[in-house]
């Protein structure tokens, strides 16, 4: 063959190699449009569903928390209710009425004492008035009886 008709040839091969590879790259530039319309939408979608279950994710924490302050709140108020209710003192008035005279209960018995101390008296003398018998009750500062010194009273004169 002569070089003309193989450069013929191999300039039909490289035309059909270009074509092929034309023809590869136009179906693999349309794969690859297809993957890259594809891939903006499902994105696209994967982040809107991401975004949506993050907001809601959210918004469930957000309520719990705001539940349970809400929950403290209302027993932090009935607490502060039932202690002031319970703080309020109750006070009964009663006032004093004299009653029946309440008798006396008279029991059989001694009283004696555990040692027997003599009481002497400052002076000598004789009772002149006595105003109180013995048991008779008496109030403190009371005169029960007046004695008469008549031995003291001339040794007073004399002097």
């Amino acid at each position: 063959m002569s070089e003309h008709t193989r450069e013929i040839e191999q300039t039909k091969d490289i035309e059909q190699a270009q074509r092929v590879e034309a023809a590869n790259g136009t179906e693999q530039a349309r794969a690859d449009s297809k993957q890259a319309a594809e891939v903006p939408g499902s994105k696209s979608r994967r982040r809107l569903i991401t975004l949506l279950l993050l907001c809601g994710a959210v918004g469930a924490i957000a309520f719990v928390i705001l539940s349970g302050i809400r929950t403290r709140v209302q027993a932090s108020t009935t607490l502060v209710k039932a202690t002031g209710q319970a703080a309020v003192l109750t006070v009964s008035v009663v006032h004093p009425q004299t009653g029946a005279p309440s008798n006396e209960l008279v029991l059989p018995g001694s009283a004696q004492a555990f040692t027997d101390t003599p009481i002497y008296s400052r002076t000598s003398g004789y009772l002149k008035k006595w105003y109180f018998d013995i048991g008779a009750r008496g109030k403190q500062g009371e005169l029960l009886a007046e004695i008469d010194t008549p031995f003291r009273s001339r040794r007073l004169t004399r002097h």
